[in-house]
């Protein structure tokens, strides 16, 4: 990789670019001057001009070279290119690094015995015939921050191992005590499967891959497929403390010299937890001879699963040593510099590292993000820089416990706080043709807005919104942002309006395995790389707009809609049903005034009315709209999290929990709690009227 990064990098900034396939139904252009609109669109067609399948494609080659987990020197490698391919396009760059509390896989160990036969069970997967990156050593197969040490003892399945899961098996009277725990991924994140099995008093857990979920039972494996094979083993870390980012320095950046909280007094995992696929979970199941599972526990095997071991215990022994120390590793950033308001920003992100090679995940983003920077550094180097600064962040460590993003975040807060405009995240973007989005609602109107200009992968006659609409049944199915990726640091601690773009629809999984490579991805995703330049051009519309737009391109009526709904999701459609009635009427009260201001502001500036001066007064108190959301308190037991709008749900990670310090407070089912949470939300609604009337006042002045 060392020796073909300068040629590789060359020939990715110097060969020339493909005209864009032709988009249709123009979106129209809220809150632009009428006289500005075209200029725009010529912008946004030039910008799509650049992006190209085949520098795609060389991106793709540079980044997914060799694995490069956080902290190796793969890692660092990785990061050495990425920070020149960025100086190569002529951009400001900066590698931060940060220094975070990570562990390092050293050794792990399984066996099965029954009576006085041992079986050591696979912990790597294959190598196939056909995928050449296998050909190199495969990384191990870990779960991050799991405990070091040994764990014996008889077997019970758990399921998904979700809240749900482990009340079940409460209340059938089966115990986890100093049993090795079995669990198969899905529904949760995994920590959480760790955190559930420890509160039981579990001597270990075994992470697993069931055929059905993603195995045969949905599909071919890989290497005919793309689904798991019976080899396929998921990483992943599964630190579960109350705040993302380096576990010893929370609310501040982890740097060389920060003061660290004590490992000691963390909630970090006490037990060892190890990632396996089918083929040894196979041998440990088949073996157990207890009560059958419930309805719904059935997997994929062909074998009938049982919640224990019975009368023939089935003795498991896993052994995990897996230290934890600081570690050095760090975030590329390049920087467009804005032309008339350098201080307001547009983050677009994607995170750098991977469990091995990483094809899918992240890098089925960055490709994506390494376009859309070359788009916007060719056009500065014409004298065409955006209004607002516009920054392309690869993030360190997400993957051991969004660690990069958060350190960022962390130290950028005030800036963050008062000028940032967006974050976009292109996390594994462009894995398959079928475009989806989950958004703050603020910025829907623009992402939807963006995807009408642009042509749908593979079916260039009509457009990206088109294709998407189609498969919402007429209207667009945006998703809410939980937890999982690197807009919570933006969205859920700084409120920062934030994003993720995407496609999917391609037959297979890799995620997380040995078989995230470039084959796999050719085979399963394509080799066209036409779902990477679909997203790539609708990045490149979306963060013009937001870049160059002379009006904050919010839409400041959906919140308080979406929010609406939000709140029937809680307590259903009853207007009068307590104790949210008073909530529900200040909403849509709110609501009704945002429209009109929204309409009016559009108007004004669409007429020149409200320009210089005034129009930074307007955009400042958009921000500030947006921000209203923040409690500064955050929520119980989770302080970091300040966002009364949305966080990650805390029972399985993934989730969004929206208006959340309500659905904690419905979820606890105390009625004191609940109306001092309602009591929160309208105090905050307050505020953003306060908000809504100042935008007023500047949308009717001459």
């Amino acid at each position: 990789m060392r020796h073909l990064a300068p040629l590789v990098l060359l020939a990715l900034l110097v060969q020339p670019g493909l005209p864009s396939a032709r988009a249709e139904e123009p979106a129209a252009l809220p809150g632009w001057p009428s006289e500005r609109v075209a200029g725009q669109r010529a912008l946004e067609k030039a910008l799509n001009a650049l992006p190209s399948a085949e520098r795609l494609r060389r991106w793709h080659d540079l980044f997914c070279a060799e694995p490069h987990p956080a902290g190796t020197a793969g890692d660092a490698r990785l990061i050495a290119a990425m920070a020149e391919a960025f100086r190569g396009m002529g951009l400001e760059t900066d590698v931060h690094e940060f220094f975070a509390y990570m562990p390092t896989f050293e050794k792990a160990e399984l066996s099965v015995a029954v009576g006085q036969v041992l079986v050591h069970l696979p912990l790597r997967e294959d190598a196939l015939p056909g995928d050449p990156s296998i050909a190199r050593e495969i990384p191990p197969a870990f779960n991050a921050y799991a405990a070091s040490g040994v764990a014996a003892g008889s077997v019970v399945y758990a399921n998904y191992g979700t809240k749900e899961d482990f009340e079940r098996l409460d209340a059938l009277k089966v115990s986890c005590k100093d049993k090795i725990v079995i669990a198969r991924y899905g529904r949760n994140y995994r920590g959480f499967k760790a955190k559930f099995a420890e509160a039981r008093g579990a001597a270990g857990l075994l992470l697993y891959t069931d055929p059905a979920d993603s195995g045969y039972v949905r599909g071919v494996p890989y290497p005919e497929g793309g689904f798991a094979n019976a080899a396929s083993i998921q990483r992943g870390s599964i630190k579960t403390l109350p705040y993302p980012g380096d576990p010893l320095t929370p609310f501040v950046e982890a740097t060389k010299d920060a003061k660290r909280l004590d490992p000691a007094t963390l909630a970090l995992p006490k037990i060892p937890v190890q990632p396996i696929g089918w083929t040894a979970a196979r041998e440990i199941l088949a073996r157990m001879r207890g009560r059958e599972v419930p309805k719904g526990w059935q997997g994929g095997l062909p074998l009938r699963y049982r919640l224990d071991c019975g009368e023939a215990p089935v003795h498991v022994r896993l052994k995990v040593v897996q230290p934890r120390s600081i570690q050095k590793t760090a975030n590329v950033i390049g920087v467009v510099r804005g032309a008339t308001h350098p201080d307001e920003m547009v983050v677009v992100g994607c995170h750098l590292d991977a469990w091995t090679f990483g094809a899918g995940d992240p890098h089925a983003g960055s490709i994506v993000l390494y376009e859309m920077a070359r788009s916007f550094a060719a056009l500065a180097k014409q004298g065409k820089r955006p209004a607002r600064t516009i920054m392309f962040a690869n993030w360190g460590a997400e993957e051991f416990g969004i660690i990069g993003s958060t350190e960022w975040c962390e130290a950028n807060a005030q800036a963050l706080l008062g000028h940032a405009v967006a974050y976009v995240n292109l996390d594994m973007a462009a894995m398959g043709p079928d475009f989806r989005s989950a958004a703050a609602p603020a910025l829907k109107r623009v992402i939807e807005g963006a995807t009408r200009d642009v042509p749908q992968a593979r079916a260039p006659e009509t457009t990206v919104h088109a294709a998407w609409s189609k498969r919402g049944e007429g209207t667009v199915p945006f998703g809410n942002l939980g937890g999982g990726s690197d807009h919570v640091g933006f969205y859920c601690h700084l409120g920062v309006p934030s994003c993720s773009l995407g496609g999917g629809g391609s037959r297979g999984v890799s995620y997380h395995t040995a078989y995230d490579t470039l084959a796999w991805y050719r085979q399963v995703v394509g080799e066209d790389y036409e779902p990477a330049l679909m997203l790539a051009r609708v990045g490149n519309v979306l963060v013009s707009r937001l870049a160059n737009a002379p009006l904050v391109p919010y839409t400041i009526q959906r919140p308080f809609a979406d929010a609406r709904v939000h709140l029937e999701a809680m307590f259903g459609k009853a207007a009068d049903k307590e104790p949210a009635a008073e909530l529900r009427t200040r909403l849509d009260v709110v609501r009704q005034k945002a429209a009109r201001v929204e309409a009016a502001l559009d108007r004004a500036v669409a007429e020149g009315r409200c320009a210089g001066a005034r129009l930074d007064d307007v955009n400042r108190q958009l921000l500030s709209l947006e921000r209203a959301w923040l409690h500064r308190d955050g929520l119980p037991g989770r302080p970091w999290y300040r966002s009364l709008y949305a966080a990650s749900d805390p029972h399985s990670g993934y989730a969004a929990w929206m208006l959340p310090l309500l659905r904690g407070a419905v979820e606890s089912k105390d009625r004191a709690r609940i109306a001092a949470a309602v009591g929160v939300y309208m105090a905050a609604l307050d505020k953003m009227e306060a908000h809504l009337d100042a935008l007023d006042r500047l949308s009717q002045e001459e």
